[in-house]
């Protein structure tokens, strides 16, 4: 559960950047 909310902010955080 944690690991899939990771990785949705790092996925929301790579399509900022």
């Amino acid at each position: 559960m944690q690991s899939s909310f990771r990785l949705r902010i790092y996925s929301t955080l790579k399509n900022c950047s």
